[in-house]
């Protein structure tokens, strides 16, 4: 069998809010819903992001995912696929958080397009996790996948 490799990891969340431990099952893609720019600078941002949210009542909100990939292809780490992370609603024990810089609303072509660089990059990680754990089946990748 072919061993899969983890795309490079161009940046990490310094501090990346944890929940607990976890044994992964399932696989989340989401979109960030925001433009990108170039480099990491992107990714650092979806960091901050998740670092300053609140919830209504003021606390915060302790958001995160395990990766972010950008359209060139970069991928930050948001935390290990072991730490449980708070991505999804009613989902994310059990579940890696992979998340898109883009929209949902990007049309199929422009994916195909001018964004293969993260699509491939995605690809990497899912197969990487499907590597590492063998029994789980490729419809285990669930939820908001915008290509």
């Amino acid at each position: 069998m072919r061993r899969v490799l983890l795309p490079p990891i161009s940046v990490t969340d310094p501090k990346p809010w944890v929940h607990g431990t976890h044994k992964p099952v399932r696989i989340v893609l989401h979109d960030t819903e925001s433009h990108d720019t170039a480099g990491v600078v992107e990714i650092r941002g979806v960091f901050n992001f998740w670092h300053t949210q609140k919830n209504p009542d003021g606390t915060l909100a302790k958001y995160g995912a395990h990766f972010v990939v950008d359209k060139d292809g970069n991928v930050g780490r948001g935390g290990d696929p072991t730490q449980i992370q708070w991505h999804v609603t009613n989902l994310n024990t059990g579940s890696i958080g992979i998340e898109q810089i883009g929209f949902a609303t990007f049309r199929n072509l422009l994916w195909r397009r001018k964004r293969r660089k993260q699509l491939y990059a995605v690809a990497r990680i899912i197969a990487w996790d499907m590597a590492a754990t063998a029994s789980r089946s490729a419809s285990d990748a669930i939820h908001a996948c915008p290509a």
